[in-house]
């Protein structure tokens, strides 16, 4: 039997974001038709012999839940990218603005509500994922409508709200950030969610996301959100230890001195227990730094170090975050020509976060290198970094063309 997307189900796999006791305003019936009949043209175009998306569905709102799957199988979206990319990325938008019948939101107003919103951000992920540059500006407009109608105190799509910080966080949408510091600066996170949430775990969802949101794009307006984020509690350790890297990022001492306690606590001689193992995102977080101070500090930490552990870890890691400082062209000599794992993997994780669209001709290269000196895990691992780094170039750089030979 197909796993489907039925009403019923939908608020548990949409995450718990979208509970609300009251109904939205439905979209124009006339709007709706029209975007269900584009939507079910598309789904011919795309396969003829078996539409991926039938009037049933749409009527229904029972889904193929497998549809939606990010992996690529045969008969998914994903899949489809491939062998029909325009047809797929024009119904993926059009399903973004998916909703039900009136009938359905007469008889089940909630469930409506939630199924509809579980297929439209499901649409958004896929987007995202491509990365499409052509989700931008819906996400804008969900954003925009979101906390307009929560600061009016009006019912909003709280799912939507955070589906588009995620998503514009990833394309470095720097645009959204006033708008995100302004909502959190006038408690639009705090006081007015949990009147509308079916709990607080939901709500600390949101919270959690547009704090990431924040972190993927440090801006000296946002310090101060961060800086309250890095010191609150309620956020555990694997938030606040990256939010404390997006703050060195803007040249903060306390986040530095964070960071730096949360690397000895990793190192500490039980590190294996339960409570050591929580510091491990303070070492990942350094990892992804250039930061001289850090640096500096780290190198001491090394020469002061008299079991083995420390002996070995500090001085790998200070040269892992002197990777992160060096220009293009040594990080493709070394991308291209090293066979050291350990220098190759973080050259080409670098290039995807700092590189412009002229790198990726060299990323995609990459994805044809030799590599008979390793084993299948560690091929499976070199691929998976070059595709991560050629998805982050264009993720970055989505408002500039792709300069192909």
């Amino acid at each position: 039997m197909k796993p489907k997307l039925l009403l019923g189900l939908a608020l548990v796999l949409s995450g718990g974001l979208f509970g609300c006791s009251q109904s939205y305003p439905n979209n124009n019936e006339a709007e709706r038709i029209e975007n269900n009949r584009e939507i079910l043209r598309l789904a011919t175009l795309i396969d003829s012999n078996k539409p991926p998306v039938t009037v049933e569905m749409l009527e229904t709102g029972e889904f193929d839940g497998r549809l939606f799957d990010l992996g690529l199988s045969q008969g998914q979206f994903t899949s489809y990218l491939g062998t029909a990319p325009e047809n797929t990325q024009a119904i993926l938008i059009r399903l973004m603005n998916y909703s039900l019948p009136p009938e359905n939101h007469k008889m089940l107003p909630d469930f409506s509500i939630i199924g509809e919103d579980a297929i439209r951000e499901k649409a958004a992920d896929i987007l995202i994922a491509m990365p499409s540059p052509a989700v931008v500006s819906i996400l804008r407009e969900w954003l925009k409508q979101g906390l307009a109608a929560a600061e009016a105190g009006k019912p909003c799509r709280w799912g939507e709200v955070a589906e588009a910080a995620k998503g514009l966080g990833q394309f470095q949408d720097t645009s959204i950030v006033p708008l995100l510091v302004t909502a959190w600066r006038d408690g639009v996170f705090e006081k007015k969610m949990d009147v509308v949430f079916l709990g607080d775990m939901a709500a600390r969802q949101v919270r959690e996301t547009v704090i990431l949101a924040l972190v993927e794009m440090p801006s000296p307006v946002a310090k101060n959100i961060l800086l309250e984020a890095m010191n609150d509690k309620r956020f555990d350790e694997s938030m606040r230890y990256p939010i404390a890297a997006a703050l060195v990022r803007l040249d903060d001492q306390s986040a530095r001195d964070l960071l730096l306690d949360g690397l000895d606590k990793y190192l500490a001689p039980d590190q294996d227990t339960l409570e050591s193992s929580r510091h491990n995102p303070a070492f990942y977080a350094l990892q992804k730094l250039g930061d001289a101070k850090l640096i500096s500090a780290i190198e001491a930490k090394a020469a002061a170090a008299t079991r083995k552990r420390p002996k070995l870890v500090l001085p790998a890691l200070v040269e892992r975050m002197r990777i992160n400082n060096l220009p293009v062209d040594e990080l493709k000599r070394i991308a291209g020509e090293e066979q050291n794992l350990n220098r190759r993997l973080p050259a080409i994780i670098n290039l995807g976060l700092a590189g412009s669209p002229d790198v990726l001709p060299f990323l995609e290269s990459l994805t044809n290198a030799q590599l008979d000196h390793l084993g299948r895990s560690q091929k499976d691992e070199f691929a998976g970094v070059v595709k991560t780094a050629i998805r982050n170039v264009r993720l970055r750089n989505w408002q500039q063309p792709e300069n192909k030979p």
